[in-house]
């Protein structure tokens, strides 16, 4: 039996993650073994955590997070937490009829990491999200780099991204760094 949604907000619904049967479907259709459902709820309270520093744009709170992710050594899991969240906020924001031009999220993308990245990863995240734009997904993966160090780049661009999405699309006041800590802790609370 499935337990209830957990209310994000008044506009967007997450669903729980302490279901056995879609963490075994989400490992099979990401490719990463996520290693359990208490593993999967700490990397998405993580997510969750950095998406809140990214919508208050509190470098030292991203920076905070970023540390416990890498001494976690779990950047590729909480990377596939991040990449489970924002596609389902781009389907609640396609569903609403949002749309984004592609200047649009290159420029709150890049606003986003400027205070939170140095140079060259911002440099890197610029270079892949106009990869992307054009279609070039293979150009765009190089942009970012390989293993836990690419990762954590595009955990930064995939997070700053869904801040910059959560904050467009949700209606005023409803996409706040609190309610993403409120579900966050929740997560952590969960056994």
């Amino acid at each position: 039996m499935n337990k209830p949604t957990v209310q994000l907000n008044s506009t967007f619904k997450v669903p729980p993650l302490t279901n056995a049967v879609a963490c075994e479907e989400d490992e099979r259709r990401v490719g990463v073994k996520i290693g359990g459902q208490v593993d999967r709820r700490e990397c998405a309270a993580l997510v969750f955590e950095l998406i809140g520093g990214y919508v208050e744009g509190d470098a030292d709170r991203v920076a905070q997070v970023t540390r416990q992710v890498g001494a976690s050594a779990r950047v590729g899991e909480v990377l596939a937490e991040a990449t489970r969240f924002a596609a389902y906020l781009t389907a609640e924001a396609r569903a609403a009829g949002a749309r984004l031009k592609a200047r649009q999220i290159r420029t709150g993308v890049l606003s986003r990491l400027a205070a939170t990245v140095p140079p060259h990863h911002e440099l890197a995240v610029s270079a892949a999200l106009d990869a992307l734009f054009e279609g070039r997904f293979h150009a765009a993966a190089a942009a970012f780099g390989d293993g836990p160090a690419g990762d954590l780049i595009a955990l930064h661009a995939l997070t700053a991204f869904t801040a910059m999405l959560g904050i467009r699309v949700a209606a005023p006041g409803e996409f706040t760094s609190a309610n993403l800590a409120a579900l966050a802790s929740i997560l952590h609370r969960r056994d």
